[in-house]
């Protein structure tokens, strides 16, 4: 009798947890995420590889980065340095190729198939003077994570399966396409040209300036969209908010689209 009262207590003690994290799950649209400090999101990551590499160089040698990950997180933060810095914090057989073709900086994740390995998060730091403007960011990552604090860039480009992009910043254009990824972003400043986000199966939540000149078209099939700016609503064509200037595609078929909401 006391084995099956112990039994019961430890399956209800189970069965509550379990529902404590579906409440969890669900109030963040479907992510467990963690918090962090806005200005340096990489010294909020814990289980980290201490540094094994780092290099520097000037604003003109580069002005764009083409980015390849599989599971590593990378970190766009400012410095006040008048330089790029970009640190490796993995083991050695895991550090990414990298390359600078011309002022086009790539980084790709190592094919390594292991048994078993450490549990540690590999991660990629890359400081950027505050006055510096990224040309641009092509991003292809599968599980990992892109984290961006309060960067300047033209144009951010990304195709996401599982992974997440998260952060604040200043960008001019923006096209993102994911399966079942992750886009959460503050919008520093209002979008200056056409920009899109669709997703399958994801989650976009985004925050945009109230004084931008949007006109937002949206469709969604099955999933959710919810958009707490001031519109002009219409009938028939898109949702404008100022004078409508810049186009802004969004698409979600079973997806979540949230728009200045929390």
């Amino acid at each position: 009798m006391k084995i099956e009262k112990i039994l019961a207590f430890i399956w209800l003690a189970i069965a509550a947890v379990l529902i404590f994290l579906f409440v969890s799950f669900i109030k963040n649209d479907g992510m467990f995420h963690f918090r962090f400090n806005s200005n340096h999101p990489s010294k909020s990551l814990a289980g980290n590889y201490d540094l094994y590499s780092d290099e520097s160089y000037t604003k003109e040698q580069i002005t764009e980065f083409e980015i390849n990950l599989t599971s590593e997180a990378i970190f766009f933060e400012t410095s006040e340095d008048d330089k790029i810095t970009i640190e490796f914090y993995c083991n050695e057989d895991r550090k990414p190729v990298t390359s600078l073709d011309g002022t086009k900086y790539s980084i790709k994740s190592k094919n390594i198939h292991k048994p078993g390995g450490s549990s540690k998060q590999r991660k990629i730091v890359i400081y950027i003077p505050k006055d510096y403007t990224i040309g641009k960011i092509n991003a292809n990552i599968s599980s990992g994570s892109i984290y961006l604090a309060d960067c300047k860039i033209d144009l951010f480009q990304s195709e996401i399966s599982s992974g997440v992009i998260q952060g604040n910043a200043k960008i001019n254009e923006i096209h993102s396409n994911s399966s079942s990824g992750v886009t959460k972003l503050t919008l520093n400043e209002p979008l200056t040209r056409e920009s899109s986000l669709y997703t399958t199966s994801g989650i976009i939540k985004l925050k945009i300036p109230e004084e931008s000149n949007l006109s937002i078209y949206h469709t969604v099939t099955s999933g959710i969209y919810n958009n707490k700016l001031k519109l002009e609503e219409t009938s028939k064509g898109p949702d404008v908010l100022g004078t409508g200037d810049v186009k802004l595609h969004l698409s979600a078929t079973s997806g979540i689209i949230k728009i200045n909401e929390g």
